[in-house]
């Protein structure tokens, strides 16, 4: 009976912990011709990593194994931190847009990156030219209010 529950016990803390370590995916943006940087977040020392994009190998590193190493359009223009997982990649084009993994220790990191690219909006140009002749236009009003109360005030006390 001791052992069916430990069983159980088991089973249900293993459903647990697998519900919570759920993926995650992050929306991540960046400029055409920018730089985009992704952050895992590590809790242990890394031995081996590699990221991939859209399931293409990216960047790999096994450490005493293998020197770190990047595949097709990412050298020259990627640095992957072996100690933190953390990958910049320079001068993105509409091209790199995807989802962006990483695994680490020979396993799956919970977190993944939905890549996109945005255009940069300008910053609006706030023009008071219309507020200010409004304020104009009040104040001159008012003042031409005041006048005339001021006129009849006078009349009624003479």
């Amino acid at each position: 009976m001791e052992k069916q529950i430990t069983v159980w016990i088991g089973a249900v803390l293993l459903l647990a912990s697998l519900n919570c370590s759920e993926a995650q995916v992050i929306p991540t943006y960046f400029e055409v011709g920018g730089t985009l940087d992704l952050r895992p977040t590590v809790t242990e020392t890394i031995t081996d990593i590699l990221w991939k994009y859209n399931e293409n190998l990216l960047a790999e590193w096994v450490k005493d194994e293998a020197e770190l190493l990047y595949f097709d359009k990412y050298q020259g223009r990627t640095t992957l931190n072996t100690a933190t997982g953390q990958l910049v990649i320079n001068n993105m084009d509409k091209d790199d847009v995807g989802m962006y993994t990483v695994e680490r220790n020979n396993r799956v990191h919970g977190q993944s990156y939905d890549v996109r690219w945005i255009t940069r909006v300008p910053k609006p140009i706030v023009s008071d030219h219309g507020l200010c002749r409004w304020v104009k236009n009040m104040s001159e009003e008012l003042i031409e209010g005041s006048r005339r109360v001021d006129e009849h005030m006078m009349k009624q006390s003479f």
